[in-house]
């Protein structure tokens, strides 16, 4: 579906989910979320890649009555995602699964990140293994599958098409929709192993919506914990 065919909530969702996760790239994501509050959401109209991300979007052809009415849906749409702290998806293609990067990723660097744990030990309850990670770099990442995943936390069972190589990645607070009869996008918070704080940070750049481990993580579950163990 071309961006033309979709309807204007989806338009104006995507267009807040890119400008929020660009200033987050330069912010972070917790000070952007708190100057997004602060703003009611205008804080992403006074960037230097503001006029760069509208325009795709026809903004700049658009009748200026037209132009303030968008500039205030998508105010409005990144404050109340804000305030629930959720995480703005943008819009996922289906089209990106195979690849395992969106287009706006295809050159984002992940070599200094293969740094492998010697191990992993997942302790307590099962973590599922399953689908395929998507780096859509600045947009949060995904995970596609061909089934819906459990909603607590999975372990990514494919990593190499998006990274160039294997790597233990977890997700959770998971949400998934439904994009075709065998396809499901995923997304969420990815928990990460990372040997220091300065391999932490390039994952940060990598994937925003993440979060990293050192030693040891320990996920609540429903009915019980899974404990994550890490020896570098």
């Amino acid at each position: 579906m071309s961006e033309e065919q979709l309807p204007i909530s989806a338009i104006v969702h995507d267009a807040a989910a890119h400008l929020f996760w660009m200033m987050a790239e330069i912010l972070g994501v917790q000070e952007t979320t708190e100057a997004v509050i602060e703003s009611s959401g205008y804080c992403l109209m006074q960037q230097i890649f503001t006029s760069e991300v509208l325009s795709k979007y026809n903004f700049h052809n658009l009748p200026k009555e037209d132009r303030n009415l968008f500039c205030k849906a998508i105010a409005t749409e990144a404050e109340e995602f804000s305030i629930k702290r959720q995480n703005m998806e943008g819009i996922i293609y289906g089209d990106d699964a195979e690849a395992g990067r969106s287009p706006s990723a295809q050159y984002v660097n992940t070599a200094d990140l293969e740094v492998l744990p010697r191990s992993i030990t997942a302790l307590g309850e099962n973590i599922e293994k399953i689908g395929r990670l998507c780096i859509r770099h600045p947009l949060p990442a995904v995970v596609f599958s061909d089934e819906c995943p459990p909603q607590d936390i999975i372990q990514v069972a494919c990593t190499s098409d998006a990274l160039g190589f294997q790597y233990p990645i977890f997700l959770g607070h998971i949400s998934t929709q439904q994009l075709t009869d065998g396809l499901f996008a995923s997304s969420g918070i990815f928990f990460i192993p990372a040997p220091n704080g300065e391999i932490g940070k390039k994952w940060s750049q990598v994937i925003q919506n993440s979060g990293r481990f050192f030693k040891e993580t320990l996920f609540n579950r429903e009915f019980g914990t899974s404990t994550l163990r890490v020896d570098w």
